[in-house]
C-alpha cells in the first residue's frame, strides 16, 4: 500500500494511501450464497481484467470452495488482483491458508489479497461443526502465524489456540512475504494495521 515507509514519510501514509487508491475500482464476482454459472462468472472477470479494474473478490459460505475458485481466476486473467473476501478462520488451519496463499501468489505473479474473518456462528457451527469461540483473538493468532510462514520464519508460536514447537518452515520461498491481509470484524473491513506498524518500525530501525 505504501511505496515508502521510512521515517520521513510515515506521517503521510494515510494521505498517500488515499491518493493511491482513489481511482482503483474492485468488485465482487458473485454472491457466495447464490452462486451463478461459473463459466459466466469467469468471462465477466476476464472482461473486467481487460477494462482495467483493480481487483475482484470472491467469498464463500456453503457453495463453491473459495481458493479453488481463485485459482481458476488466476489462470484466466493477467493483471487484476484476486481477493479472498473472506476466508473463515475455523475451517482451515493457519498453515494451510498460508501455503495456499503463497502458492496462488506465486502462480499469479503477486496478485493475491487475503481477507480473513470469523464468518458467523450459524455457518461455523452448523455447516463446519466447529464451536464459534473467541473470534477476534483467533483471527489475531491466524494473522500472526500466517505472517511468520510467509516471511520464511521457523514456526515456533505460543498462543491461546495454537502452540507450535517443531520449527517447520515453508518449503519454497513466497514471492511476497507481505501479501496484503485484511481482517473483518462484524460488517466492517479494515487493514491489518499491526502489520503496517511493524513494517514502519523495521524501516525506521534500518534507516
Amino acid at each position: 500500500m505504501a511505496a515508502d515507509t521510512g521515517p520521513g514519510t510515515a506521517t503521510n501514509s494515510s494521505s498517500s494511501a488515499t491518493k493511491a487508491y482513489r481511482n482503483k475500482i474492485g468488485f465482487t464476482a458473485e454472491s457466495p450464497n447464490f452462486p451463478g454459472d461459473w463459466r459466466q462468472v469467469i468471462e465477466k472477470v476476464k472482461i473486467a481484467d481487460e477494462l482495467g479494474f483493480d481487483s475482484v473478490w470472491l467469498g464463500e459460505s456453503w457453495g463453491y470452495e473459495l481458493f479453488t475458485s481463485m485459482a481458476d481466476l488466476v489462470r484466466e486473467t493477467k493483471r487484476i488482483k484476486i481477493g479472498a473476501g473472506i476466508a473463515n478462520i475455523y475451517s482451515r488451519s493457519p498453515a494451510l491458508i498460508a501455503s495456499t496463499v503463497a502458492t496462488l501468489d506465486e502462480r499469479s505473479g503477486g496478485r493475491i489479497i487475503l481477507g480473513l474473518g470469523p464468518s458467523g456462528a450459524n455457518v461455523i457451527e452448523h455447516w463446519h461443526g466447529v464451536p464459534f469461540e473467541k473470534p477476534v483473538k483467533r483471527t489475531r493468532e491466524y494473522v500472526e502465524i500466517i505472517r511468520m510462514i510467509l516471511r520464511g520464519e521457523k514456526l515456533v508460536y505460543h498462543g491461546e489456540f495454537f502452540n507450535l514447537e517443531r520449527g517447520f518452515k515453508l518449503r519454497f520461498t513466497p514471492p511476497r512475504p507481505d501479501v496484503p491481509i485484511y481482517k473483518r470484524r462484524g460488517r466492517r473491513w479494515r487493514a491489518a494495521r499491526l502489520l503496517a506498524r511493524q513494517q514502519v518500525g523495521r524501516a525506521a530501525r534500518a534507516a
